[in-house]
């Protein structure tokens, strides 16, 4: 959630989401492919744990995975392109199905679209949005 974001941190979050979405799949992968040039799936609290004295589920984390950054992964690996449409797909009918008091969510999904930052200037900041992200069409009274 927005507000999840914001209280852990962008980063975190993609962690906890993918934490999430491992226990949800019932399996492991053995490889990771981020797309990009940043590791943010690794916990940085197990670096350097060895897989042999890391007891993951006593400790309440998940096994290492081995995780490999690639820039522009989704034009270069096609499982990180269907993943990539995949999530475009369903961050899109999210931000439809939202009630949308102004910010033409339905056509812009999100993105700082004229609709939206007229939107942000009229309405303010609603729970759906991060407050810690820079949001255009705010001044500081309204975030």
């Amino acid at each position: 959630s927005p507000a999840e974001i914001d209280a852990v941190g962008i980063l975190a979050a993609l962690r906890l989401a993918a934490d999430r979405a491992l226990a949800a799949a019932g399996v492991l992968p053995s490889i990771v492919v981020l797309d990009g040039s940043h590791d943010w799936f690794t916990d940085p609290l197990t670096v350097g744990l060895l897989a042999e004295e890391d007891d993951h589920a006593e400790a309440g984390r998940r096994p290492t995975i081995p995780v490999t950054t690639l820039v522009k992964a989704d034009l270069r690996c096609s499982s990180v392109a269907a993943a990539s449409v995949l999530a475009k797909v369903e961050r899109d009918r999210l931000m439809a199905d939202l009630d949308d008091p102004g910010y033409g969510w339905a056509s812009n999904k999100g993105y700082a679209s004229p609709a939206h930052i007229r939107g942000l200037a009229a309405l303010g900041a609603s729970d759906q949005h991060r407050r810690s992200w820079h949001l255009p069409g705010l001044d500081k009274r309204h975030r």
